[in-house]
């Protein structure tokens, strides 16, 4: 699902992922693949564009586990959101939204697909923002943080940060300015998180190393405590504080675009279940986001996306597990932080399907108990994007045109740069605002009505002949 914080005019149910592309392409003047079939109409003033954009995506959250009320993630309308392509993870269709096209041109099929610097094969909307413009991208991994990253990191003045040890890690930085975050200013930010809650909801005790944080379910308070020992509560706050921290720096340096990615509360639901923790999590999730944004004001919108692909209990995971290992398919990776995907070799995809249907009726057969099913692709549309190696260009994306300066839209060079684009607007309304002023000048001066005017002819003056001299 999304969520925007400005209006829809055509009000839809649903949005492609392509359309969120477009959207917000043209919400902010940038480049534009080509228009959908469907597009959406948008009120946009020319003269009063934002001044930032604030993206957040969520995994492990989906609009109808917000039982509660939340300040900002039910504050907007919620449209589902419609994957162009299979498969449909976060990752692949967060590619898709940042780039405007399908899996077999940006190349991002999952977390670590393909494991390369440079993630797209095309540019993506952070590419195309002005290059004086601040963007600011980070997340808990790496694998997260390369979705959200331009891929011309060198073009313009970026900041990608992941949690690396201790520490928020860049990437790739044009300005000595990285929003660090270490765990040595953990304590001092968590002292300050009562900022996000009234009423002193939120306390942090250093000796055990926990904070505890209060709901009310209507009908009385409820503690639920966080361990920062244990390494999936404190991803959680790891993430929580770092947006925490970007907000508090607001006031002296401010992003021109900021994207965040939240990934702990997947992990959250998959130790705690549908519990108070995992209540207790989306809240502080939803209020420091309600916090940046107001810290930012209103001449920035923001963009929600929701992730729900990951609710697969551990019994699911196991019985994937065993129904794998008894079958003799190769699949490329294995490991719980891929499914509900599973993804086949080389080697297994030349040969005979039989082995690869005989896997996937063994699956249906395994979760259908569990109310899980199961959608076997043939790997013919993936198999170029899935195996592509970091050289060679996928078949389907277009070939770069000769280089201009500055560099043209990877998918459609006719397009002008932003800044461009920009001075012909000037120009424009300019040329357009003297015509309308000299014509309405002349037209008041011809209009000028003289008969109240003094007469200023000389008496001798007779349409240019003399008057006789009256003589004495």
């Amino acid at each position: 699902s999304v969520q925007f914080s400005f209006p829809l005019n055509s009000a839809p149910t649903s949005v492609r992922d392509t359309q969120v592309h477009d959207i917000l392409s043209r919400y902010f003047g940038l480049p534009r693949l080509s228009p959908p079939t469907n597009e959406l109409n948008l009120h946009i003033d020319l003269f009063d564009r934002p001044t930032g954009h604030l993206l957040f995506s969520i995994e492990g959250l989906t609009p109808n586990r917000l039982t509660r009320e939340y300040r900002t993630l039910k504050a907007n309308p919620t449209y589902d959101l419609i994957p162009s392509t299979e498969p449909h993870n976060a990752y692949s269709v967060l590619a898709t939204i940042l780039t405007g096209t399908d899996v077999n041109v940006h190349g991002v099929v999952n977390r670590d697909w393909p494991l390369k610097e440079h993630t797209y094969n095309v540019r993506n909307f952070f590419d195309d923002v002005a290059e004086e413009s601040r963007v600011v991208s980070a997340a808990l991994s790496k694998d997260s943080l390369l979705c959200l990253s331009p891929r011309d990191k060198h073009t313009h003045t970026f900041t990608g940060v992941y949690w690396n040890d201790d520490a928020f890690t860049a990437l790739h930085n044009t300005q000595d300015d990285v929003f660090v975050l270490n765990k040595g200013l953990f304590p001092a930010l968590l002292t300050k998180l009562n900022v996000l809650f009234p009423e002193q909801r939120v306390r942090y005790s250093p000796d055990d190393s926990s904070v505890t944080i209060t709901l009310n379910d209507g009908e009385s308070d409820i503690d639920v405590v966080f361990d920062l020992t244990d390494e999936t509560d404190a991803s959680l706050f790891t993430e929580v504080l770092f947006v925490f921290n970007v907000a508090l720096e607001s006031s002296d340096r401010k992003v021109d675009f900021f994207s965040f990615h939240f990934e702990s509360l997947k992990s959250i639901y998959f130790k705690y279940g549908n519990s108070n923790e995992y209540n207790a999590a989306v809240t502080i999730i939803d209020c420091v986001i309600d916090y940046i944004q107001r810290k930012y004001g209103d001449e920035y919108v923001s963009t929600i996306l929701f992730f729900p692909d990951v609710y697969a209990t551990k019994t699911v995971h196991t019985t994937v597990d065993q129904v794998v290992s008894q079958s003799s398919v190769d699949l490329a990776y294995s490991g719980t932080r891929y499914y509900p995907h599973l993804y086949l070799t080389e080697s297994s995809l030349s040969h005979s399907g039989m082995l690869q249907q005989s896997l996937c009726s063994n699956l249906r057969h395994a979760l259908s108990s569990l109310g899980v099913d199961v959608v076997c692709n043939d790997g013919v549309n993936l198999r170029r994007s899935v195996h592509q190696t970091s050289e060679p260009e996928p078949e389907g994306a277009p070939q770069p045109a000769s280089p201009p300066t500055p560099p043209p839209h990877s998918l459609n060079p006719s397009f002008f740069p932003p800044m461009e684009v920009t001075y012909m607007h000037i120009i424009l309304w300019t040329t357009v605002f003297m015509f309308f002023s000299i014509t309405f000048s002349c037209y008041k001066l011809s209009a000028i009505d003289g008969s109240n005017e003094p007469d200023f002819k000389p008496r001798n003056f007779d349409g240019g002949r003399s008057l006789p001299q009256k003589v004495q």
